[in-house]
């Protein structure tokens, strides 16, 4: 079928033209071209006309998300991350997504108490990740803004517990904010 066929065809050239740091693909290609993120938006568009969401795996997901973010459409960026943590829930990208999601709703589109939300739930996660550590860190300023300074201290000595002997520089603004 014509579609099967025509599907594989855009999702190289969405990856072709979508976001990376390196200027390739970000999923590994060796272009050095000019990136087009938002016609990259626009295949992806097409790709999920085409074959739904269904035809989307984790990394297609992910970086179509990133793709979004890095052209400045966080509305949409947000969505696509929710649905790679709903639809994907052991993915790789969860920890991230949940992050991202949470900077994006609460700097972006200024809604803090959801952004606080995606904050809170990887915060209570045990293994520890980046984006754990640096949910912890946003919890403790986000708190301290609302001049709440007891639950503010909980949240970055439990930052400094959890970290121990990693994270320095984090551990170091922990302390400075505790000051």
């Amino acid at each position: 079928a014509p579609k099967e066929k025509l599907i594989p065809i855009l999702i190289d050239i969405a990856q072709s033209f979508a976001y990376s740091a390196t200027g390739g693909s970000a999923l590994g290609g060796k272009d050095e071209g000019v990136n087009d993120m938002l016609y990259a938006e626009k295949v992806f568009k097409k790709i999920e006309e085409l074959g739904g969401k269904a035809v989307f795996n984790q990394d297609l997901m992910y970086l179509r998300a990133f793709n979004l973010e890095k052209a400045k459409e966080y509305q949409k960026a947000k969505d696509v991350y929710n649905d790679l943590v709903l639809t994907f829930p052991e993915t790789i990208h969860a920890d991230e997504a949940d992050f991202k999601t949470g900077i994006i709703y609460t700097y972006i589109l200024r809604d803090i108490s959801t952004g606080r939300n995606y904050f809170e739930k990887l915060a209570k996660k045990e293994n520890l990740s980046p984006q754990i550590i640096s949910s912890l860190y946003q919890l403790g300023l986000l708190i301290h803004w609302q001049d709440d300074n007891v639950l503010a201290k909980e949240y970055y000595n439990s930052l400094m517990e959890k970290l121990k002997f990693d994270f320095t520089e984090t551990v170091t603004l922990a302390k400075e904010r505790l000051q």
